[in-house]
């Protein structure tokens, strides 16, 4: 969908929910300790650029990222966009494990597509922030 000189972007299929992406490094590394310095500097640009793309393209007022690093040893990040007029008693770390009525894996890769698109876009427009 998108990519950088150190990062990925694609959507979380193993979720399937719309507007939830994962961000992950291109090379192999097992944590963020590890990331060096530049790489880094990039992840917060891509985490920017992605957020705003997120909320423009879903309509929510709220995107959380989540890390963990325990099942995959592999340095990535889940972006999830709140969906817009979601009960607010699932808001927050809840949504993690309270998903499944979200899920629709094809609008899930329609809503990467076009946050792909848009991140294109501003790249070609390097003053865009």
């Amino acid at each position: 969908m998108h990519r950088t000189a150190h990062w990925s972007v694609g959507p979380a299929e193993h979720r399937g929910v719309p507007g939830w992406l994962l961000v992950w490094a291109r090379t192999h590394t097992a944590g963020f300790d590890v990331v060096d310095r530049e790489a880094l500097r990039e992840f917060g640009e891509v985490l920017g650029d992605t957020t705003r793309a997120l909320k423009e393209v879903v309509g929510t007022e709220k995107v959380y990222v989540a890390v963990f690093g325990d099942k995959q040893e592999h340095t990535h990040a889940l972006l999830m966009a709140r969906p817009p007029g979601l009960d607010p008693g699932r808001n927050g770390a809840s949504l993690l494990t309270d998903f499944q009525d979200l899920r629709s894996p094809e609008l899930c890769r329609s809503v990467a597509t076009a946050v792909g698109d848009r991140l294109e876009l501003a790249r070609q427009k390097p003053n865009s922030r």
